[in-house]
């Protein structure tokens, strides 16, 4: 898949194509936009991955679309370091939805940011009980253009940046490491590489 190889302007031309081709079918359009967004995102392009998602009328789409427009959107305004009160709230929509490991991650670090220290390391807690349980499997009708392996990646990468912000530069930067471990060009490797010094 374009995508899971960090070709990212051939996937987005895929997309755009497909998105043209079916653009009277509401869930297969948004989910195309949403992969455009998601597509924006890992290059670093946070604004617009925002234009993209502002799009989407999510409003008549499967649960997976809306879980992953709210945690984009939310994730393109952390790294934006705009408007942390929406991030919070659109974090939280996801989570009602699919409470995902990289949902808890990114609400632990917009904590951090809003100074509640506490509610940052308890979900940084709930995150290492979720992720070391059983994992089910969720089907649903309509794809999402999302992959474990660069979920992971950020998974790392917001991992390494919240003990940076709690001075554990040796976890931080095992982290980064791990996530800078990446076979492909994304924003989240990079920064992970530079960090890891």
């Amino acid at each position: 898949m374009l995508l899971n190889n960090g070709r990212y302007q051939e996937f987005i031309s895929y997309m755009s194509e497909r998105h043209n081709k079916y653009y009277k079918q509401k869930p297969h359009k948004c989910s195309c936009l949403l992969g455009i967004a998601n597509c924006y995102s890992r290059m670093g392009n946070f604004q617009e991955s925002i234009n993209y998602l502002k799009k989407i009328d999510y409003s008549k789409t499967n649960k997976a679309i809306k879980s992953g427009y709210f945690l984009l959107y939310s994730l393109n305004l952390y790294f934006l370091n705009e408007n942390l009160d929406k991030a919070v709230e659109f974090v939280n929509e996801s989570r009602d939805l699919l409470d995902t490991p990289e949902s808890m991650l990114l609400k632990a670090l917009i904590e951090l940011e809003l100074g509640k220290i506490d509610d940052a390391n308890k979900l940084v807690e709930e995150y290492f009980s979720k992720i070391n349980r059983k994992k089910c499997i969720i089907k649903f009708a309509t794809i999402v253009y999302f992959d474990n392996y660069i979920t992971n990646v950020i998974e790392k990468y917001m991992l390494g940046l919240y003990y940076m912000k709690m001075l554990n530069m040796d976890k931080a930067k095992s982290y980064f490491r791990e996530a800078a471990n990446c076979n492909y060009k994304s924003y989240f490797s990079d920064k992970a590489k530079e960090l890891s010094i």
